[in-house]
C-alpha cells in the first residue's frame, strides 16, 4: 500500500496544484485514483464481509491549531472520518471521535502511527484533488488544512520512531496476531495494515472493533464497489 502511495504521489501532488483549473478528465482521473485507492483500503481491513472503517480519515486537534511540537502529546485529538460519496465527500459531523494519550503512548506508538497517518493523508489528498469545485474555497481549504496537519504529525513522529535495527521490540508488541503474515507474502502491506489497526484499535476502540462510524454505513455501489456514506448520500444512490 505505501508502495502505491509512493508511485502515485507525484501525479497527487499535479492534481493538487491544477485544483483550480481542473478539467473533466482531471477529475475523472483524480475520482479513479481515489477508487483505487478506497478499494485497497477495503483489502487491507476486510474482515469478513465487512470493513472495519471509512477509507478516508483525518486526524487533527480539537482547537484546529496547527501542528506544533511543543507539548502535542497534552492535546486533545479528534478522529474524523468522511462520507465518501462520489462528487460529495463530506464531513461526517456524528461520527468524530476524540482521543487524548500521554507521552509515553505515542513514543511507544510511533513507528505505526506514522504508518497509518501517511496513509490516511495520502487517501485525504486523493479526496482533495477530485473535490468538485462547487464545493467553494472554504471547503477546500479546511481539507488542505488536514492533509497538512497529518503530513507534519507524520514526519514528527518518524523521527521518534527507532531506527530499524531497534524496532523490533516494539514492531513485535503490536504486529501481534499478523505474525503470520510476516513469515510470508508482502511484509510492507502486512506492517502497514498492523499500523492502521493499532491506530484506529487505540483512539476509537468501540468504533473499531463495533464496524460503526455515526451514520456512516458501508454501501454497495452500482459499479460492485463499497463506500461508507452517510443517511442522505445512501438515500440519493439508491
Amino acid at each position: 500500500m505505501l508502495d502505491w502511495v509512493k508511485a502515485n504521489g507525484g501525479k497527487m501532488d499535479q492534481l493538487l496544484e491544477a485544483q483550480s483549473a481542473l478539467f473533466a478528465e482531471f477529475r475523472q482521473e483524480a475520482e479513479l485514483k481515489l477508487l483505487e485507492y478506497l478499494s485497497c483500503m477495503s483489502q487491507m481491513l476486510d474482515d469478513r464481509d465487512h470493513t472495519a472503517v471509512p477509507g478516508l480519515i483525518s486526524i487533527t486537534t480539537t482547537d484546529r491549531s496547527p501542528w506544533n511540537p511543543v507539548g502535542y502529546f497534552r492535546k486533545t485529538y479528534v478522529l474524523t472520518p468522511f462520507c465518501e460519496c462520489e462528487g460529495n465527500i463530506h464531513v461526517c459531523e456524528d461520527a468524530k471521535v476524540e482521543f487524548t494519550k500521554d507521552r509515553a503512548w505515542w513514543a511507544k506508538t510511533a513507528p505505526w502511527i506514522a504508518k497509518g497517518t501517511k496513509l490516511l493523508a495520502a487517501g485525504l489528498q486523493l479526496a482533495f484533488a477530485g473535490m468538485p469545485l462547487a464545493l467553494g474555497a472554504e471547503a477546500a481549504d479546511a481539507m488542505k488544512d488536514q492533509v497538512k496537519f497529518m503530513q507534519e504529525l507524520t514526519k514528527h513522529l518518524e523521527l521518534e520512531a527507532p531506527k530499524k535495527n531497534e524496532g523490533t521490540e516494539a514492531e513485535a508488541v503490536f504486529v501481534g496476531d499478523i505474525g503470520k503474515d510476516l513469515r510470508g507474502g508482502d511484509r510492507e502491506a502486512a506492517l502497514t495494515r498492523a499500523a492502521l489497526e493499532c491506530l484506529l484499535e487505540e483512539t476509537a476502540p468501540n468504533n473499531y472493533r463495533a464496524r460503526r462510524w455515526g451514520s456512516l454505513r458501508r454501501v454497495r455501489m452500482s459499479d460492485n464497489s463499497y463506500r461508507w456514506l452517510c443517511e442522505d448520500c445512501a438515500k440519493r444512490i439508491r
